[in-house]
């Protein structure tokens, strides 16, 4: 990933990643945009901790891979963190879904840009 213009990797395996953001990008450390291109709700959820406010979040792709039951779970997911304000329980931060055509696809990985 460093390769590719990474300036940090986090193994997202062997860390918790919504409390490794919350830790280390907080307060004027914040990400203005978080481009998520798996579709990890708990990502966006958590995302107060380490998204500015007025921050946007936005969603590229979505777990097909992993059978209908997965694609309709995301599609309830997704749904909620549209409509539902803050004020009734949803995340204070924008969200939005960015569909890709399938044939662009080329390997998951999620994007944070300061």
């Amino acid at each position: 990933m460093r390769s590719l213009g990474a300036d940090e990797v986090v193994d997202y395996r062997s860390v918790a990643l919504t409390t490794y953001l919350a830790d280390n990008y907080s307060g004027d450390k914040s990400f203005d945009v978080i481009m998520d291109c798996i579709g990890v709700d708990a990502i966006f959820r958590a995302s107060p901790a380490y998204l500015m406010p007025g921050g946007a979040y936005a969603t590229i792709g979505a777990p097909t891979h992993e059978g209908i039951g997965s694609v309709m779970k995301f599609g309830v997911e997704m749904m909620r963190n549209m409509l539902l304000p803050g004020f009734l329980g949803g995340t204070p931060r924008k969200y939005e879904f960015i569909q890709v055509p399938a044939k662009l696809w080329v390997r998951p990985f999620l994007w944070l840009a300061a």
